[in-house]
Order: structure tokens, then sequence, then C-alpha cells
């Protein structure tokens, strides 16, 4: 727009209308920005909202989906462990001390466990179905056998009968011979045979031999003299039977009653 001539009869007229036109101009300039901020304010402010709607329902759904219900557990029965019961079968060493061999009672099952009260020390051995035991008396060298009905046998050598017919009662010998080793140790080798210790067949010497009783037939077996000595040791059981110690070697007694190196 071209400056007016202040010449001109018009100037001051023109003048007006160009300071109008200035002041028109710089109103809708103010306007259309006032506008423009308002616009771009409410555009940010409700896409900011929309992000803000977006991550919360984002939020909510991976809360959802991740949460998952919690599975309740029946609680297991725990079983309790039923104890056998313990009863036992009374009866008497020789002296009249009062003794039980002890046994578990699992249904009809009798498994004899010791020999009560402990504290009497009682030397007793269990065969390994546990339906049998063997108590030895030590004051009257007797060897007392006990079964799961109850049935009561001593099983020890009233006497002995040597090759020239003489016949050696334990009660007479024990008495003529101090120390006299009539029975001793006697362990089950297997469910029906008892091993155990004695100076039998001889009178006057000390060496000792291994016999073995049988359940079965109710016989006394004495071993080879081969393995005999001044002193024998019972020891554990292993593949090769039980463990036997002669004088310082070492040998064993098979379940069918012979002896191994």
């Amino acid at each position: 727009m071209a400056k007016p001539s202040i010449f001109s009869k018009d100037y001051q007229k023109r003048m007006r209308r160009r300071r109008m036109g200035f002041a028109v101009l710089i109103v809708a300039v103010v306007i259309f920005a006032a506008a423009a901020f308002i616009t771009g304010k409410n555009y940010f402010s409700k896409n900011n909202q929309q992000q803000a709607s977006n991550t919360s329902t984002s939020t909510d759904k991976k809360t959802t989906e991740t949460k998952t219900p919690t599975e309740t557990k029946t609680p297991t029965e725990t079983k309790t462990a039923v104890t056998p019961k313990e009863e036992g079968f009374d009866f008497k060493l020789a002296d009249g001390t009062s003794l039980k061999a002890v046994y578990t009672l699992n249904g009809t099952v009798k498994d004899f466990q010791y020999v009560s009260p402990k504290e009497k020390n009682v030397y007793f051995d269990i065969n390994p179905p546990g339906d049998k035991i063997v108590v030895f008396d030590s004051g009257a060298q007797s060897m007392i056998l006990i079964d799961s009905t109850g049935k009561e046998q001593d099983i020890t050598s009233p006497s002995y009968k040597s090759s020239s017919g003489t016949v050696y009662k334990k009660e007479n010998v024990l008495n003529s011979y101090k120390n006299y080793i009539w029975c001793s140790s006697p362990v089950f080798i297997s469910d029906t045979k008892v091993a155990y210790i004695s100076q039998l067949p001889y009178m006057e010497k000390t060496t000792e031999y291994i016999w073995i009783y049988d359940v079965a037939t109710g016989k006394n077996t004495k071993i080879n003299n081969a393995y005999s000595g001044k002193k024998i040791t019972f020891g554990g059981f292993d593949d090769k039977g039980m463990k036997v110690d002669i004088d310082g070697s070492v040998y064993y007694i098979t379940t069918a009653g012979s002896v191994v190196k």
C-alpha cells in the first residue's frame, strides 16, 4: 500500500483508514493466534487423556489377564502310623527270676523284640523271622527256647553219653568241675538252627567246641573237632554266614551248620 502524500486533500482521511486497517489486521492476528492456541491446547489435553485412558485400559487388561484364580487344594489326609502293640510271654529262670519275652503284635503276627526287664541283662537271641527267641540262663547254663505260641522249652542236653556208654549228667558235671562250660552263647544261624559253645564231650579239658541244636529234630550235634580251640567267639553275619573266631583264626558257620574259611 503506497503511503499518501501529506499534500493531498484526503491525507488525513486516508491516514485514518490506514491506521484502522492496521488495527483490524492486528486484532485479526491476535484472534487467530488465540484460537490456534486454544485449539492446540484442547488437542493436546484430549490426546493426553486418550493416552492415559489407553494406558489405564492396557494395565487393567494386563492385570486381568495375568491374575489367575488361586486353586484351592484339598488338604491331603495324613495317615497315622500304627504302632505295633507290645505284649509278652512270662517265664522264669532256674533261680526264680521272673522275665518276659516281649514281642510286637501286628495283626496276628508276633515278632520277638527283647527280654524284660532289660536291666537284668539277660542274654538272648532271636531268629530271622522273629517268631522264636532263645534265652540263656547263665546261672543254670540252660538254653530256653520260646516260640510265637508261648511254648517254652529247655533245649539244653540234660546229659551226655560218651562213646564208651558212660552217661554224664549236667548237674553232676557242673558241680564237679568248676568253670566248666556245658553250654554258652546260643545264636540262631538260621530260622531253626541254634549254634552254641560247649566243652563237651570232654570233662577234664578246657577246649571249646561248636555245637548245633536243630529245632526241627530236637537234636544236638557237635561240629568237627577241627573247629575247636581254647577260645571261641561268635561274631556278626555276612554273606558267608556267622563269623566265628577260633583262637584268632576266622571262620564262618553257614545256615546249614557247616564251617567254611
